[in-house]
């Protein structure tokens, strides 16, 4: 889901969305509704494993959605938006799962930041030169690419899960 559905707002800042992240396809005529004028729809939605509700307060929610790729039309109203009235909702702070275990994560790997050392490479006397630069060149190879693996993350995982 490259944008969410739903945009939650607490005290004038909008609420992260801390659930999975992936990208629908186009909608297909046969995953589609039809509403008649003033029809409306209701569902229940669990919001908590989604979206960072841990500090109390009155949110405001609004279900958003461009009209782009859900109908198929090429006039002006392709551009418009789907946007729900607003529902506030009074929530006494929730934990979330998902924020509790990027913290417990950051706590990781910022303690294996400190600990982790390199550990010696030894060599049989079977191992060619070649084989041995070989090695090497993986090894150097592996832990740029865990470097930069926990950079991603820091900067762009787990700081929009930060406290």
């Amino acid at each position: 889901m490259l944008t969410p559905l739903l945009h939650l707002i607490l005290h004038g800042k909008k609420v992260s969305y801390v659930g999975p992240r992936f990208k629908l396809s186009a909608a297909a005529v046969y995953a589609t509704i039809s509403l008649a004028s003033g029809e409306s729809l209701n569902f229940v939605v669990s919001l908590s494993p989604y979206y960072d509700l841990r500090a109390s307060g009155a949110y405001k929610i609004r279900y958003q959605k461009f009209v782009h790729g859900v109908l198929e039309t090429h006039s002006a109203a392709a551009k418009a938006t789907i946007v729900s009235n607003i529902l506030t909702l009074q929530v006494n702070g929730v934990s979330n799962a998902v924020l509790e275990e990027a913290a417990r994560r950051r706590l990781l790997l910022s303690s294996k930041k400190k600990t982790a050392a390199s550990p010696r490479i030894t060599f049989s006397d079977e191992c060619t030169d070649e084989q041995k630069a070989t090695i090497k060149a993986a090894i150097a190879q592996a832990k740029e690419y865990t470097k930069q693996t926990q950079l991603f993350l820091a900067n762009h995982i787990l700081k929009e899960t930060a406290l």
